[in-house]
């Protein structure tokens, strides 16, 4: 789900996204993409279902702020919780009306979030672009776990990361798991990229 989650950003112009806030970072696998977008400069914006309120990173803070106005991009990542209150439906609904027809709307296919950027995308005239899980090559999935490990402030934790990314959705197996990440704490993304490059992507199941 996390690899989906990177082929989803690649290339967008901006992610709009509805979710939790815990602490400074939104919470679950909305969290990366916003993250990458964070890291990379490009606009995000975050409807917080708890608050019902919009925010945008701005100074390495989130502030609140106005709905944005997605009329300039011409591919927008659109994500978020797939227990969506019904002030964030609407949220969506009312930033969806603003998407220029022609326009690229990356999602994921899952309930909630996705499925009303989806609808509000269409409603728009707007392309709709799904990436599921279980569709990627093995050359997808080597670029994505690149991806999920360069992520500034995340590094330390590289172990969970790693832990959700192994599962189900993937296709690796627990002896995958074993030849990719040895029984010893990983504490750097150079180690962690020694042992990808030596694993061979091949041999998933």
């Amino acid at each position: 789900l996390i690899e989906r989650n990177w082929f989803q950003y690649e290339g967008t112009d901006i992610v709009v996204a509805t979710g939790k806030f815990k602490g400074n970072n939104v919470d679950g696998g909305t969290s990366w993409t916003v993250q990458w977008a964070k890291r990379d400069n490009k606009p995000v914006f975050v409807f917080d279902v708890q608050t019902s309120k919009w925010k945008t990173w701005v100074n390495n803070a989130w502030k609140d702020t106005e709905a944005p106005d997605l009329s300039k991009y011409k591919s927008i990542t659109g994500v978020g919780t797939r227990e969506l209150t019904p002030a964030g439906k609407k949220a969506i609904e009312a930033v969806s009306k603003t998407i220029q027809k022609g326009s690229v709307l990356k999602s994921g296919g899952a309930s909630g979030s996705d499925k009303a950027w989806e609808a509000g995308a269409r409603a728009a005239s707007a392309q709709v672009e799904s990436i599921r899980p279980g569709t990627l090559s093995d050359t997808q999935r080597a670029t994505a776990i690149k991806q999920i490990l360069d992520i500034e402030n995340w590094v330390p934790k590289v172990a969970k990361p790693v832990d959700e990314m192994v599962h189900a959705p993937t296709g690796m197996t627990k002896s995958d798991y074993d030849k990719l990440v040895p029984k010893k704490t990983i504490t750097n993304q150079i180690e962690f990229f020694s042992l990808l490059n030596s694993f061979d992507l091949s041999e998933m199941r």
